[in-house]
């Protein structure tokens, strides 16, 4: 009785997994591999021959803003990159030349104050442009067709170099973009000194080292 209840249990197991099998096949095909990556062809940006180490940043439009510095005091030049990569406008030097040993970007959402005139048509973007001795900032709230005034000595810690930006992808209370840059005070202590924006990119107040020399020692 017993071996005809296991040959019956083994008949039925073996049964159940080949009335399952056709239902395997059937299924659905898996997805193919995606084709590779495309991209258009390569834009060379007019006039750009003699500047280097780029920075790029994207617009909620899709518009990408390329900045490169032309050394000191050559100042820094920069393009608007339509969405579809296909051509570029020079929008000029937004630091008037003052500056041009490094530059960056800071892309922060589209600025509310009512102390803005005229109002802003696009997300803040704001920049920086190094000068050695100090940091130039300024910003523009309409897609880089106008910036405002440069602040030349935007930092409280002179003697700087290699500044990198990054902006709040909130607006403050004030309806402005907080705007973040972290650099090093080549002139001492060696420190990583942060300054902060809250203007949407124009002036900074020192907000004290964020790495010092004592726990890190320099290099």
């Amino acid at each position: 009785m017993k071996i005809r209840m296991r040959r019956r249990l083994v008949g039925v197991l073996v049964a159940a997994g080949l009335g399952a099998l056709p239902f395997a096949i059937g299924g659905p095909a898996l997805a193919a591999k995606p084709s590779g990556a495309t991209f258009n062809p390569n834009l060379l940006l007019q006039g750009s021959s003699n500047t280097a180490e780029p920075s790029i940043r994207t617009d909620r439009f899709g518009h990408s803003f390329v900045i490169g510095p032309t050394g000191v005091p050559a100042g820094c030049k920069a393009w608007r990159v339509t969405h579809n990569g296909s051509s570029a406008t020079y929008i000029g030097q937004p630091d008037h030349t003052a500056g041009g040993g490094d530059c960056d970007w800071a892309m922060g959402p589209q600025e509310t104050s009512s102390t803005i005139s005229p109002a802003p048509t696009d997300d803040d973007l704001a920049y920086s442009s190094l000068t050695l001795a100090n940091i130039t900032t300024g910003k523009s709230d309409d897609g880089g067709n106008t910036f405002g005034p440069p602040n030349v000595y935007s930092q409280q810690v002179g003697g700087d170099d290699r500044m990198w930006m990054a902006a709040d992808p909130r607006l403050n209370s004030g309806g402005f973009a907080d705007i973040f840059m972290t650099y090093h005070d080549v002139s001492g202590p060696e420190d990583i000194q942060m300054g902060v924006s809250i203007d949407g990119g124009f002036s900074y107040v020192q907000n004290a080292p964020i790495i010092n020399n004592t726990d890190v020692p320099v290099g």
